[in-house]
């Protein structure tokens, strides 16, 4: 079976006099996926995937969660992943 959940978490309209940065944000996203995957990634046992919009974005998301409880999963791109996905690699 494959399944997606799509995110952002925080979805809406900022404006210039919101006191919240577009860093933030990606970086509350983030916290936001590595927080609430984690209880499926020790259940789906190396089947979960969480893929990000960018290398960038991957590689913070290795950096501020470390540990084995992500070791299970396969950390990746949304490019990445699609190629995997389809075929061509």
């Amino acid at each position: 079976k494959l399944g997606e959940i799509e995110f952002p978490a925080l979805l809406g309209e900022k404006t210039a006099f919101d006191d919240v940065d577009n860093v933030q944000i990606l970086n509350w996203n983030r916290d936001w996926c590595m927080a609430s995957m984690q209880p499926l990634a020790g259940e789906l046992d190396g089947e979960l995937w969480l893929a990000f919009p960018d290398r960038k974005e991957l590689e913070l998301a290795r950096e501020e969660w470390p540990g084995a409880a992500y070791a299970k999963a396969t950390l990746t791109t949304l490019e990445d992943a699609a190629e995997v996905l389809s075929g061509s690699s």
